[in-house]
């Protein structure tokens, strides 16, 4: 918790110093408690200190919610109107800079969406291309998301004294060539920071707890405070369907944007060590793979699960490594009976022909459950794990809409409804990003709210 305080006291600083108003206002609430302090240690008077100390505290506090105004939107005003049924969040996405480096470039598209591009495959210059290209959609993410993110996962799951994050941060474990990656991202940012005459802050821990952190604290969407549940959703939903010879992938990608990570998600394109190229779904600074396809006919996305964290690799990353290294289903199911996620997770992969789920950590004696996708039947996901019976396995739940979700999204699929409108019917507050795929040609959608009514 000291060390959490102690990012918000950094990032709500970063912020005074680069807005004159804020600064003036800050300045003087320390003014006031410089008068308190006088006042204690030569005649106290109540009554002016009690003054003092009440314009210090509500200046201060005040510096601390502009600071975090999204937050405040997102957690009070974004609900309400959600469920009266008033849009929130109307831009899809946020519009982004074209700019070229070296080792990359962000352009738009035929169809006027933001593609990342990188062109050199080494983990270093991947990350500083895409920190230089990205470095304020990054700098967004890292200190408007990741931060409260980190704060309320730690206070939902009762680590107050932080010990579960440190222990955590010491099991899941990035191997070095993703973790070259992320460290070029800083430097990435660095040099768009120069270039643009910004102050430079070193964002490589948080970077990393980020790619952590949904390995340490699990259930988070099924957590609450004072009896309400904070996040409606922390997880996604998957529908693969095989309709003749076509392939048909619905992905809802479900995470809490706080106001800010929906508009900023991007397509990003690169090539793996072997050259296949890869795209992804994804926010600035993340270089997880929670929905990606590669160019030999493969694609891969990741659901929450359950709430057990072992150690070992991200999701994301083996998601990743699977990607990168595999073209089937067969050969991804092979790669992944020595290569395990640190945490309990969907990793659905789907190839031309068929598709698998592997339900990760739900079992008591298996590591994983797999479920496949069956003639004339849709192989839906959401964020409870199914035996090999189809009935639920206890505890599985990640998320307190997870079966409602399931439920709507194959009721869909079995009404023979479209891609768009199955993708409508799991749509949530934080449904920030979206991929209807069809014989792996992509159509993506985003946005802070309900991404999914975006689809068409």
């Amino acid at each position: 918790m000291q060390k959490i305080l102690s990012d918000i006291s950094i990032h709500t600083g970063r912020f005074v110093a680069q807005n004159s108003k804020i600064l003036m206002v800050t300045g003087l609430a320390m003014a006031a408690l410089g008068a308190l302090a006088v006042s204690i240690v030569s005649a106290p008077v109540v009554l002016p200190i009690a003054g003092a100390t009440v314009l210090a505290g509500a200046l201060m506090a005040s510096s601390v919610m502009i600071r975090y105004r999204h937050v405040i939107f997102y957690l009070t005003m974004a609900p309400i109107l959600g469920a009266i049924g008033i849009p929130v969040g109307t831009r899809p996405f946020k519009e982004f800079e074209p700019r070229t480096h070296e080792w990359g470039r962000l352009f738009y598209d035929e169809n006027k969406k933001p593609i990342l591009e990188l062109t050199d495959n080494d983990p270093e210059k991947m990350g500083i291309a895409q920190g230089y290209i990205l470095g304020e959609s990054i700098e967004e993410v890292a200190f408007d998301v990741i931060g409260p993110l980190r704060f309320f996962s730690s206070l939902l799951c009762g680590d107050y004294s932080g010990k579960r994050l440190r222990e955590g941060l010491k099991k899941v474990v990035i191997p070095e060539p993703f973790l070259k990656e992320i460290k070029g991202l800083a430097k990435g940012y660095k040099q768009y920071c120069q270039e643009k005459g910004h102050p430079f802050y070193d964002f490589t821990d948080d970077i990393i707890l980020a790619h952590k952190l949904l390995d340490i604290y699990k259930s988070i969407g099924c957590r609450k405070i004072f009896g309400l549940p904070f996040y409606n959703n922390i997880g996604c939903t998957t529908v693969v369907q095989k309709k003749g010879d076509d392939m048909l992938v619905t992905r809802n990608l479900d995470w809490p944007s706080l106001d800010r990570a929906g508009r900023n998600m991007i397509e990003k394109r690169y090539f793996a060590p072997d050259g296949r190229q890869i795209t992804v779904h994804t926010f600035p600074g993340v270089i997880h793979d929670l929905t990606a396809k590669n160019d030999r006919g493969l694609e891969v996305i990741i659901n929450e699960l359950g709430s057990k964290s072992v150690g070992g690799t991200p999701y994301g990353l083996i998601a990743r490594e699977v990607i990168e290294n595999c073209d089937s289903v067969a050969s991804a199911e092979e790669y992944l009976k020595t290569h395990l996620p640190a945490s309990s997770c969907h990793l659905t992969v789907v190839d031309r022909k068929t598709a698998a789920n592997f339900q990760f950590h739900v079992d008591k004696v298996k590591p994983v459950i797999i479920r496949r996708l069956k003639e004339n039947e849709a192989l839906v996901v959401s964020n409870h794990a199914l035996d090999e019976e189809g009935k639920v396995v206890p505890g599985s739940e990640a998320s307190i809409t997870s079966h409602m979700r399931f439920r709507k999204a194959t009721s869909a699929a079995k009404k023979g409804k479209s891609q768009a409108r199955i993708a409508r019917s799991a749509n949530v507050m934080e449904t920030v990003g979206v991929v209807l795929s069809k014989n792996m040609e992509w159509r993506t959608f985003s946005g802070d709210y309900y991404a999914a009514r975006f689809a068409n």
